[in-house]
């Protein structure tokens, strides 16, 4: 039974509808409606009502339009995320700080201007990230497999053709250098976001499908010998797949595929890989809290710290707050990449793991990377704008 052309039905959704500003969920709330309504109304033609009193009666139980409009206007009304908001303004205001004080004290010679460039990409990436929020992010999903053959294209560009700099490629384009590397993860994991969406994990089709597919990116990271952004993927594919609910087998299956491209990334360092490009420690990037500690002292390292720790626990629990599959996967796997490279960066800082392109979000210098991190979070943003919606981009 379908309502949708019954004039009575019309105008009340029209009403209902009018009180919602957020016109984009119009649709998704003109569904729901109209499939209680229906259900009730086939409940009381069963029991010999007519057709349009079903529908009337139909209608006054759904409750007057004005009402449920108000009602709903205060549900579906964006979100706005605060606490991660001032979370990243923190963080962003330390490296500022930091990047002033390196500047003035000439422990970085070879780098002109650190606090100037640093602010631009700051504003830049802000001014991105601001811009994100009113847009319909949701929109991508349906892009999911051509960016992920995209990324992987330019990623192969960047390999062959690129600038390698610090164990990371670079495409450069006239006067500007973009690291490609530190890009690759995010843009992964929106796309896998949307092929993942409808996952279902017991027909072996999608399942060897999905291997495929997290198996390229790490057989290229293990072929560039790029360890960090290895673990990095295998980290963001096992987020993913925890997320969509698989199984024991698939998640033991893609560990055991990391652990064999780890292998590859070891021989090919025994035997040589394509590439010898070492990470150089600069207080502006690889050793920036331990910098920040040597100035300020503990407090300064331990305020840093655990403003990162924060950052990563407000963003983990707006993933688990968004009920859609695609953006609760989309904020996940963002989640999964902002937290390897926290780890990898404190890891390195302690010398407790090999020196690598792993730096701290928002705090460490980086032109590129400090754009994507900031475009990421406005992804996140635009997201969580419409948490409470399931379905939403369908």
């Amino acid at each position: 039974m379908s309502l949708e052309k019954n004039s009575l039905v019309q105008a009340y959704l029209a009403t209902v509808t009018s009180h919602i500003r957020s016109r984009e969920v119009h649709a998704q709330v003109k569904t729901e409606l109209l499939s209680h309504a229906e259900e009730i109304v086939l409940e009381l033609k069963n029991e010999g009502v007519a057709e349009q009193d079903a529908v009337s009666a139909a209608l006054h139980r759904l409750g007057g339009a004005d009402e449920l409009g108000r009602q709903l206007q205060q549900t579906h009304q964006p979100q706005k995320n605060w606490p991660l908001v001032v979370a990243v303004a923190c963080l962003s205001s330390f490296g500022m700080l930091i990047m002033y004080w390196i500047e003035t004290s000439g422990s970085v010679i070879f780098v002109q201007n650190l606090l100037a460039k640093n602010s631009i990409y700051t504003c830049l990436g802000s001014v991105v990230l601001s811009g994100l929020y009113f847009v319909d992010f949701w929109q991508v999903r349906r892009y999911g497999l051509p960016l992920y053959g995209g990324t992987i294209l330019l990623w192969m560009v960047a390999i062959l053709w690129g600038t390698p700099i610090n164990a990371s490629f670079f495409l450069v384009v006239g006067s500007l250098a973009i690291n490609y590397t530190n890009i690759t993860p995010y843009l992964l994991a929106v796309a896998l976001a949307g092929i993942l969406a409808n996952a279902d994990w017991s027909n072996h089709r999608f399942m060897l499908k999905m291997l495929g597919l997290f198996a390229i990116p790490l057989m290229i990271s293990a072929w560039s010998c790029d360890l960090s952004l290895l673990i990095t993927q295998a980290v963001l594919f096992l987020s993913l797949i925890i997320l969509t609910g698989a199984g024991g087998k698939q998640i033991a299956g893609l560990i055991l595929l990391s652990m064999g491209m780890v292998a590859i990334f070891s021989m090919d360092q025994i035997f040589g890989g394509m590439m010898d490009v070492q990470s150089v420690a600069n207080p502006h990037t690889d050793h920036v809290l331990l910098y920040s500690m040597q100035k300020w002292g503990w407090p300064a390292g331990f305020m840093i710290f655990f403003t990162e720790i924060a950052f990563l626990l407000i963003l983990a629990r707006s993933t688990l707050q968004i009920k859609d599959s695609f953006a609760r996967l989309t904020a996940g796997g963002i989640s999964a990449c902002f937290t390897v490279q926290f780890v990898g960066s404190m890891g390195m800082q302690l010398g407790l793991l090999p020196s690598g392109p792993m730096n701290l979000p928002f705090v460490s210098f980086g032109g590129s990377q400090t754009m994507i991190h900031l475009v990421a979070i406005g992804v996140v943003l635009s997201l969580y704008k419409h948490k409470n919606l399931m379905n939403f981009s369908d």
